[in-house]
C-alpha cells in the first residue's frame, strides 16, 4: 500500500518569481525615483546668469547608484567659490570690459573673489526628506 501526494506548485513559483524580480527591482527604483528628485531640485538652486549651467545638470542611473551633476567646467567655482586672484592678459594682451562708467583696459586685474552659492548642499537639504519619502513610499507598496 502507498500514499502518493500530489501538489501542484505552479502559482507558488510564480508568485515567488515575481517576488523576487520586485526585489530584484527595488535597488534601481529607489535610485531612479531619488534622481528625479535631485535633479529638478538642483536646477531650482542653481543661480541662473545665462542658462548653461542650469542646463548642463544631468543625472546618471546604474542599479544601485544614480549621480546627478553638471556638465558646466565653472560649476564648482559657482558652487563652493573663490578665493581673490589675480586675472591676466594673454592673447591679446588687455583685459576689456564695459561698465556704467565706461569701456575698460587692464592688463592685469584683482578679482577679489566670490563666496559660493553652496547649490549642491541646498540641493541635499531640500531632497533628502522627499527621497525618504520616496522610499518609503515605495517599501509600503511592497507590502
Amino acid at each position: 500500500m502507498s500514499v502518493s501526494i500530489d501538489i501542484d506548485t505552479t502559482d507558488f513559483e510564480n508568485t515567488m518569481n515575481r517576488v523576487n524580480d520586485t526585489v530584484r527591482s527595488l535597488p534601481y527604483r529607489i535610485v531612479s525615483e531619488g534622481a528625479q528628485i535631485v535633479q529638478p531640485e538642483m536646477a531650482n538652486q542653481v543661480p541662473v546668469r545665462t542658462g548653461y549651467l542650469r542646463a548642463s545638470i544631468d543625472s546618471v542611473i546604474s542599479e544601485t547608484s544614480s549621480i546627478t551633476s553638471t556638465h558646466a567646467f565653472y560649476a564648482l567655482f559657482v558652487d563652493q567659490g573663490t578665493k581673490g586672484h589675480w586675472i591676466e592678459a594673454h592673447r591679446s594682451g588687455f583685459l576689456r570690459w564695459e561698465d556704467t562708467s565706461g569701456v575698460h583696459f587692464r592688463r592685469k586685474v584683482w578679482n577679489p573673489g566670490f563666496t559660493g552659492r553652496q547649490f549642491v548642499a541646498k540641493t541635499v537639504e531640500a531632497s533628502i526628506g522627499r527621497i525618504r519619502d520616496a522610499i518609503n513610499r515605495i517599501l509600503e507598496e511592497m507590502k
